[in-house]
């Protein structure tokens, strides 16, 4: 498994605690990477451009988690040459049955288009998921959803939508008693 842009989230620990297997996690701050790798030093941790041809080899990895990467990218200079790379390099290292995971609050409106294109040979599947909320009033007029894309390389049944959806959802909920205030997560 391989988790992009993985940050300083707890995403990808929780992951192999939850036994996803071997999780290889890459962000391109060297400083981050630093600090994870001292937090977690039986975790693999690799500092690494998303946006540019990395050094893993063709079709290494059947999963690759994209939690916020892609609505960073779209942030950044050069977002559309920059997005599509990120892409092809998640098509190019993706076993041939394998699958993309990305988390985005970005709708199907605003993402199918860096993600269909017919080079990467994605079926792809959308859900949403309730963004979670606690206690606070939310203007009626921002999006309460995330949206998770799956694609799927090659003509493998699709992954248990059930397993995928809850990993996305531990993912979105705060993972510290600071980050809610106190407040009991459900």
């Amino acid at each position: 498994m391989l988790v992009i842009g993985c940050g300083n989230s707890q995403l990808s620990e929780e992951m192999r605690e939850d036994g996803f297997g071997n999780v290889t996690s890459v962000d391109f701050s060297h400083v981050v990477i630093e600090q994870m790798r001292s937090k977690y030093p039986n975790a693999e941790y690799e500092v690494m451009d998303v946006t540019k041809k990395n050094s893993f080899s063709d079709n290494s990895f059947d999963v690759i988690v994209c939690k916020g990467t892609m609505d960073a990218i779209l942030c950044g200079t050069g977002s559309l040459y920059n997005i599509y790379n990120t892409m092809v390099e998640c098509s190019r290292v993706l076993g041939d049955h394998g699958a993309l995971v990305i988390v985005t609050y970005g709708a199907p409106a605003d993402r199918m288009v860096y993600i269909e294109d017919e080079a990467f040979g994605w079926s792809i599947d959308v859900h949403t998921v309730s963004k979670p909320r606690i206690g606070l009033e939310v203007d009626p007029k921002i999006s309460k959803d995330h949206y998770v894309y799956i694609c799927r390389k090659g003509s493998n049944p699709p992954l248990e939508p059930d397993g995928i959806l809850a990993l996305t959802r531990k993912a979105e909920l705060p993972n510290t008693s600071e980050d809610t205030g106190g407040a009991e997560v459900p």
